[in-house]
C-alpha cells in the first residue's frame, strides 16, 4: 500500500475495468446458453452450437475438440506476448497455466460460446502479428532539462 501511496496509484485501477466487464461476460454467457438461434445451427463437427461439441465418448468422458483448440490458441497467444517487466515469477507461472484453466472452464460450455472465444483469440493473434510486422518504432525524444525562467 505504501507503493500505491508513494506513486499516487489506486489499487482498484487494474481491477475496476475487469469488474465492469463481468456483467457483460455473464450476460453473454446466459444469452449464448439460451439463444434459440443457436439450436440446430452447425459449424463443422458441432451440430448444435447451443450444446458442447462432443464428437465421441471414451469411457464415459466426452471428447470436445473446440475447447482444446481454444486452449491451444490461448497458449499460442500467451507465448507471443512478452512478459511484463514487473511481473513476479509466481504470477508468470499462473499466466502460463491459464489456458489449461480456461479449457476446464469451457469444456462443458456451449460450442457457440467456445467458438466465439476461439475466433477472438485468433483475431488477437492476427492483430499481434500485424502490429509486430508492420508497426514502425518511433524513436523517443531525447530528455532535455528544462531551464526555469527567473
Amino acid at each position: 500500500m505504501e507503493f500505491y501511496k508513494q506513486h499516487k496509484v489506486s489499487p482498484l485501477g487494474s481491477c475496476l475495468p475487469t469488474l465492469l466487464q463481468l456483467p457483460v461476460f455473464y450476460g453473454f454467457y446466459l444469452m449464448m446458453r439460451g439463444a434459440i438461434e443457436l439450436r440446430g445451427a452447425h459449424f463443422f463437427w458441432a451440430f448444435d452450437l447451443s450444446q458442447p461439441d462432443t464428437v465421441a465418448t471414451i469411457a464415459g468422458f466426452p471428447i470436445n475438440p473446440l475447447p482444446l483448440i481454444m486452449g491451444t490458441t490461448q497458449l499460442w497467444m500467451s507465448h507471443m506476448m512478452p512478459p511484463s517487466p514487473g511481473m513476479d515469477p509466481g504470477q508468470q507461472k499462473l499466466m502460463r497455466w491459464m489456458p489449461l484453466m480456461m479449457i476446464a472452464f469451457f469444456y462443458r460450455m456451449s460450442a457457440g460460446l467456445t467458438l466465439y472465444w476461439t475466433v477472438q483469440n485468433l483475431l488477437s493473434i492476427l492483430q499481434l502479428k500485424l502490429t509486430k510486422t508492420t508497426g514502425e518504432t518511433v524513436p523517443a525524444a531525447p530528455l532535455v532539462p528544462v531551464k526555469k525562467k527567473r
